[in-house]
């Protein structure tokens, strides 16, 4: 087992100690909150005419949208995770 694989199965039997549930909203809450400021300042930047204003609804869809995302990002990130860590359990 390689240096890498045993600090994988260290941080990864920490995460799922704390269970799947904290992963996945605290995944799609990084995710969505992530997603909402770049897309903000990369508007920003792309249309920065002077007209471009903070938009409480676009921002509001674009958080909902990001945070759906994140979730189903999340799950499958915490089965690919999984599945690396059985792998290198059985080896």
């Amino acid at each position: 087992m390689t240096k890498t694989e045993e600090k994988f199965i260290r941080t990864w039997q920490a995460t799922r100690a704390k269970g799947k549930t904290f992963y996945v909203i605290k995944f799609g809450l990084i995710w969505s909150v992530s997603c909402t400021i770049v897309n903000e300042l990369g508007f920003y930047t792309i249309f920065n005419d002077g007209d471009y204003g903070f938009n409480i609804a676009k921002n509001l869809f674009s958080f909902g949208f990001t945070l759906i995302a994140g979730y189903f990002i999340g799950v499958l990130q915490w089965n690919l995770s999984e599945k690396r860590f059985h792998r290198i359990k059985e080896k």
